[in-house]
């Protein structure tokens, strides 16, 4: 993008999940050669949990945003460049409804910490019919000027709904997500200051490993507070987590099907510290139980069920094990009613716990 004065470029750009392409005005004049702007479709709530509007709005997306950058680059361009309008595109996963004129688009300069809305002077009606569409606020009277070099100056633009409307959901109004790591459990606490139609979250869970192609999965599900002004908490718990570095996220469903991600949370479990057997559950039980143990290093795990007598009643399992903690179902269908034991052994250790089958 040159630096001549009223010059206008649209973007190419967008995220993994949608084209957004931006427009956008500079309003700074020459003929230096170059330099440039940098645009950039950023995956993420556009908010943080003190940010406060002006200009008319009172939330902006919590989907994605833009962040313009300028430099000079090595040849005789000027030290700053100045821009004037700005016109992102939107689509049904941005939280627009189609037929309404409450859609904005507002900036910030100090990182999102404010946010502030354009004049819509030519009225835009939102449509979803051929996405992405594009609006155009009215021009800035006071253009923003951008320094080369500098890692604080920058514009950030967003989608933005007009204060006291809630036509445009522009989804839920995530103030906090954090994992919390427990022994082999995860617990995600995550805090709403808003809710509009929003019908569920799911929790997901990628691994990471070497040489393979991590997946997300999903490990919860929890409802959402449909339509809320006020501040919701909520908590999930994932247990029996084996050994690894994992990645948490969650999905957030809209009532008409829709969903954004929040942003992600990585979290490590360690490798369990002593050779364990738990009590197994549930007990009594008919016919099937689950029973946990851990392994803290690599080699060879045999667990195995003997009656009172002693005599061998089943071998569950007999292979090596890598360091972590496992989870295994035994199922004794075949196996009468009655009291027995089941034992744990490997790397010279040996724990030994009692089961009982009721049919």
């Amino acid at each position: 993008m040159s630096n001549s004065a009223g010059k206008v470029n649209t973007f190419p750009v967008g995220d993994w999940k949608s084209y957004r392409p931006i427009t956008v005005r500079s309003t700074t004049g020459g003929v230096a050669s170059g330099h440039y702007c940098t645009v950039r479709c950023i995956p993420a709530d556009a908010s943080v949990g003190t940010t406060t509007y002006a200009g008319g709005i009172d939330k902006v997306s919590q989907v994605r945003y833009y962040q313009v950058t300028y430099n000079k680059g090595i040849g005789t361009a000027v030290d700053t460049m100045s821009f004037s309008q700005f016109s992102p595109s939107y689509g049904a996963d941005d939280g627009v409804a189609a037929g309404n004129t409450e859609l904005r688009v507002a900036y910030s300069t100090n990182d999102k910490v404010t946010w502030t809305g354009m004049t819509q002077g030519t009225a835009h009606t939102t449509s979803l019919t051929s996405p992405p569409t594009t609006i155009t606020p009215t021009a800035l009277t006071s253009p923003i000027k951008l320094y080369s070099g500098v890692s604080t100056s920058k514009i950030l633009v967003a989608l933005a709904r007009v204060a006291g409307t809630t036509t445009n959901v522009l989804p839920v109004e995530l103030t906090n997500f954090e994992a919390v790591v427990n022994n082999k459990s995860v617990m995600l606490l995550w805090n709403t200051a808003t809710e509009n139609n929003s019908a569920s979250y799911d929790v997901e869970r990628m691994k990471h490993s070497a040489g393979t192609n991590a997946k997300w999965e999903s490990v919860g599900h929890l409802l959402a507070a449909g339509n809320s002004a006020s501040p919701k908490n909520y908590s999930f718990t994932d247990k029996n987590v084996n050994s690894g570095l994992y990645s948490y996220r969650l999905k957030m469903v809209d009532l008409d099907g829709t969903f954004t991600y929040s942003d992600e949370q990585a979290v490590t479990i360690g490798l369990p510290r002593e050779f364990s057997l738990s009590q197994n559950y549930p007990n009594p039980f008919n016919p099937s139980t689950k029973i946990e143990f851990s392994v803290p290093s690599d080699g060879r795990v045999q667990l195995k069920v003997y009656s009172l007598t002693g005599a061998l009643v089943k071998t569950i399992m007999d292979e090596h094990k890598a360091a972590g903690y496992y989870s295994i179902d035994f199922n004794a269908s075949q196996v009468p009613s009655g009291v027995y034991f089941y034992e744990l052994s490997g790397g010279g250790h040996q724990i030994v716990k009692k089961m009982m089958i009721l049919k």
